[in-house]
């Protein structure tokens, strides 16, 4: 197994991890993670957790895949942090207070993972992608664009 599959493997176990991880913390504080508005919300289980992990994993694989191909892998931290962003609408529309909260804490949790976790995936030649000079540290045209 070479440094880039052993990578991106260990990154979709610890995300995998941490979701599982901040589901248990937040049921043993007493939330109960639900989605859907109205009198029967459906409760938000450890399969469902895993699954939502998987699927961010197998998107973020992709997209990072694509980016490589094209040699645009230094855009990977903007891309992830704003899909990060964007998928944080869905808990913050669905779900109401602590669930909502501790629903937003696993997206954060499990997108921090998925964005260092691929950033630091080989690319075809070796490299890592250098975060000090990633698109999203230093965007085209400088700051004032």
């Amino acid at each position: 197994m070479n440094e880039g599959t052993r990578r991106r493997s260990a990154t979709l176990v610890t995300a995998v991890a941490t979701a599982l991880i901040g589901w248990t913390m937040a049921r043993m504080i007493g939330i109960d993670l639900t989605v859907g508005k109205g009198d029967s919300p459906d409760r938000v289980g450890a399969i469902d957790v895993t699954v939502a992990a998987v699927v961010a994993w197998l998107a973020a694989w992709g997209t990072y895949s694509v980016l490589v191909r094209t040699a645009a892998e230094r855009w990977w931290p903007f891309l992830g942090s704003t899909a990060l962003s964007v998928s944080m609408v869905g808990p913050g529309w669905l779900a109401d207070g602590a669930s909502a909260v501790a629903l937003i804490g696993l997206h954060l949790a499990v997108g921090a993972v998925l964005i260092a976790g691929f950033a630091g995936v080989p690319d075809r030649s070796g490299r890592c992608v250098d975060q000090s000079n990633s698109a999203y540290a230093h965007p085209p045209g400088g700051l004032s664009g």
